[in-house]
C-alpha cells in the first residue's frame, strides 16, 4: 500500500522590542555616558538577534541580554519569540530620578513592544553665608570676593544668584549676606573660595 505524507511546519511567530532613552540634566558627562539595562524575558532564550539603531545585534543568555543607551538613543530588536513576557531594568545613579514606561510586558506576534526610560538628574541648593569678625569697621563695610567651582561640567547659565560660566561662579559678598544657587545637579562636589 502506498501511503501520502504531508509535513506540517508551524514557525513561531516573533515579534519586537524598542527601547528608548532619554536624559534631562545641565551635567553634560550625564548626556554622553552610557546607561546599562538588563531585558529578561520568561523563557530561556539563547542565541543573537539582529538589532537596529544603537547596537546591531543582541545576545541573550538563559533569557537576559544587555544594552547600553545614550542620551536620545533606541535600539529596536528583532525576531524575539511572541507572546514571550519580558522585563526591562535600568542601573541608574541614586540622584538620577527615572521615570518609565512599557517597562515590562509581552512581545506582540508580529508587532513591536516599546518602552522608554527618562532619567532626570535630582536638584539642590547651595546656601553661602559670610560672616565677618572684627572691631574694624572697615572689615564690615567692604565686600568679598567668593569663587564657586563645581568640580564637573555643568551647563553654563544662571542658578538662582549664581551664574556659572566653565563651572565657575564668582560673586562680590558682604558681611552677613546669604546668597544661594539654586536647580543645581545633585551629586557632584564643589568648591568654594575666597580672594
Amino acid at each position: 500500500d502506498e501511503k501520502d505524507l504531508a509535513a506540517f511546519t508551524n514557525p513561531r511567530k516573533t515579534g519586537e522590542l524598542t527601547l528608548k532613552k532619554t536624559v534631562e540634566s545641565p551635567v553634560d558627562e550625564d548626556n554622553s555616558k552610557d546607561y546599562t539595562f538588563t531585558i529578561t524575558l520568561d523563557v530561556d532564550v539563547n542565541g543573537t538577534f539582529t538589532a537596529t539603531g544603537a547596537e546591531s545585534s543582541v545576545t541573550f543568555t538563559n533569557g537576559v541580554a544587555e544594552v547600553k543607551l545614550a542620551a536620545d538613543e533606541n535600539i529596536t530588536i528583532k525576531g524575539l519569540p511572541a507572546n514571550v513576557e519580558y522585563t526591562v531594568v535600568e542601573d541608574a545613579e541614586a540622584y538620577m530620578v527615572t521615570g518609565s514606561t512599557g517597562e515590562a510586558g509581552t512581545i506582540p506576534a508580529e508587532d513591536k513592544a516599546e518602552v522608554a526610560f527618562t532619567n532626570k538628574r535630582d536638584q539642590g541648593e547651595l546656601e553661602i553665608t559670610k560672616i565677618v569678625e572684627s572691631t574694624n569697621d572697615d572689615d564690615h563695610s567692604r565686600t568679598y570676593h567668593i569663587t564657586v567651582t563645581m568640580d564637573e561640567d555643568i551647563a553654563d547659565g544662571q542658578y538662582g544668584e549664581l551664574t556659572f560660566t566653565d563651572n565657575v561662579a564668582k560673586y562680590d559678598i558682604s558681611d552677613n549676606e546669604t546668597i544661594t544657587a539654586t536647580d543645581l545637579p545633585a551629586g557632584i562636589t564643589y568648591k568654594v573660595e575666597e580672594e
